[in-house]
């Protein structure tokens, strides 16, 4: 997509760079509007053929009957601790719906997430596993190729601190046939769906049920997501994502995801994840970063008014949620249209599966469908795979 070069259509202020503007936006909303119709088509496959098939997980009834399943099959007694052993888009999307639930919920079972190599947090974990009979814990493996290096490497230090096969209820996610020498539970992720994509899968519905978090209620926030996204408030969206395009192409290329709860954190994570690794290709992109409201005002908030004017920012909050942190907020809001800086003023309805999970599918739509107007492939992280291949002979020198 190319956008107005003033050297060529004049100053702002003149009729050419206006008309030619014009011209530029109504053919990126066409092109916007094709790329939402092509993946209103890709919901209703009811195969996962491409890429776009992410889209359609929330409405596979055989997921949710696998994932329910796969849950019932831990039985009695209750579990009291859970360990997900991923990294990335095997961790991100179920830390994300875990933590902004967490607090609220006195019933989860704890999930520890090992998604960094940390040999005294896995021993801390171990000594904690031990005081409970093994069947009251579950092990959940992720990796989609079977060959992650870190899940790979804590899996390995886990074992050292405790054995598999004294009864911990396993579960094994992956899109091979990989951690075949573990018992338990093995269940597939669709070839065609990445990582940071897969949270509509057993990636997320397996750990998340598991824990009491309603999935059947955060597969219907999917749907209302894509439905909203695609219809209702196609219109909507499309304006959102051309103006986030014409913030890019007029210097701001970093994104500020500015959360104002603290559940919200790791949703800002995985938010993160989804743009920094769909967008950041071909020497192209936009620089995703977090802050806290209202702790990083007194730290960030200079540089945003004062600095270099590069960033636009979304405000990430709950409604109702914390009447002080909505005070400040609306006095930053306040001070951002004064100041002319480009935000967007994101509000849930509520702290809830539903919200949460409408929130990820719609902005799993929106992300593919701005790389689609920046003409970068949304999907694969082929700078991520070119680290792993060089991990892995590290990683074995460090253990052994």
């Amino acid at each position: 997509m190319i956008w107005p070069n003033k050297a060529l259509a004049g100053e702002p202020s003149s009729n050419g760079y206006v008309l030619f503007k014009t011209a530029i936006l109504q053919s990126m909303n066409r092109e916007l509007e094709a790329c939402l119709e092509s993946l209103k088509k890709f919901s209703r496959q009811k195969e996962y053929t491409s890429d776009e098939s992410f889209i359609r997980l929330p409405y596979d009834e055989n997921i949710l009957e696998t994932s329910v399943a796969a849950i019932k099959s831990a039985g009695e007694p209750e579990l009291k601790n859970i360990v997900l052993i991923g990294i990335g888009g095997s961790s991100l999307g179920t830390k994300a719906v875990y933590k902004a639930l967490e607090k609220s919920r006195d019933n989860l079972v704890k999930i520890d997430f090992l998604d960094q190599i940390d040999p005294r947090e896995i021993s801390k974990i171990a000594d904690r596993l031990k005081k409970e009979p093994p069947e009251k814990s579950a092990i959940v493996i992720i990796s989609k190729s079977g060959s992650t290096a870190e899940v790979r490497t804590n899996l390995s230090l886990l074992q050292k601190e405790i054995s598999l096969r004294e009864g911990y209820k396993i579960f094994k996610i992956s899109g091979s046939k990989a951690f075949e020498n573990i018992p338990g539970a093995a269940l597939e992720i669709p070839k065609a769906i990445g990582g940071r994509f897969s949270i509509f899968s057993s990636v997320g519905t397996v750990p998340l049920g598991l824990s009491g978090i309603n999935i059947v209620e955060l597969f219907n926030g999917g749907m209302l997501g894509t439905k909203k996204s695609l219809e209702e408030e196609k219109g909507t969206l499309i304006a959102e994502i051309s103006k986030i395009f014409e913030n890019y192409n007029n210097g701001k290329y970093i994104y500020n995801i500015f959360f104002f709860n603290r559940e919200l954190y790791a949703l800002a994570e995985w938010y993160r994840q989804l743009i920094g690794e769909s967008l950041g290709k071909e020497s192209k992109g936009i620089f995703p970063s977090i802050s806290e409201g209202s702790k990083d005002l007194h730290s960030l908030q200079q540089y945003f008014v004062g600095g270099m004017r590069n960033v636009q920012h979304e405000f990430l909050s709950v409604k109702g949620k914390n009447s002080y942190q909505e005070a400040i907020l609306k006095a930053v809001l306040s001070t951002y249209d004064e100041e002319e800086i480009p935000y967007r003023n994101t509000v849930l309805e509520s702290l809830d599966e539903k919200c949460i999970g409408e929130f990820m599918q719609r902005k799993m739509i929106e992300i593919v469908s701005l790389a689609h107007i920046m003409e970068i492939n949304p999907f694969g992280q082929p700078d991520v795979d070119s680290y792993k291949k060089r991990i892995k002979d590290n990683l074995e020198d460090v253990c052994s």
